[in-house]
């Protein structure tokens, strides 16, 4: 993880697998056998409900759910209840749409997250 002056949240993602739609790099067997990116997230998908306990409105992202131990997204900071709002500028509304961006990036590859936390987007 590195943080600008700006407060940017980057990650690093290993040469590491994601492993799943709904658990984006949780299966801890799969990860060394390829060179794809890697998070470390499992997500879900916003419902109305959740939308509205989280004040988005009507804007769209994923719900953080678990945190791998020892992933890009522990190292980084992130969180379980964390928002993903955006994935480089890209907004994220369903699981294996981001899950496909994550494991096409190329390892070592710096992202850029834009998360909701308690209330607050952090860039």
């Amino acid at each position: 993880m590195f943080w600008s002056k700006t407060q940017s949240l980057k990650l690093l993602l290993p040469v590491l697998v994601a492993a799943g739609v709904l658990a984006v790099g949780l299966n801890g067997q799969a990860h060394a056998k390829s060179k794809r990116g890697w998070l470390g997230v499992g997500i879900r998908e916003m419902t109305p409900s959740l939308r509205d306990e989280y004040e988005l409105g009507s804007r769209d992202g994923l719900l953080i759910i678990d945190v791998a131990p020892d992933s890009p997204a522990e190292d980084a900071g992130l969180r379980e209840d964390d928002v993903i709002l955006k994935f480089n500028g890209h907004d994220v509304a369903r699981a294996k749409e981001f899950s496909k961006m994550v494991r096409n990036m190329e390892p070592g590859t710096e992202v850029e997250l834009l998360i909701l936390r308690n209330g607050k987007e952090r860039e």
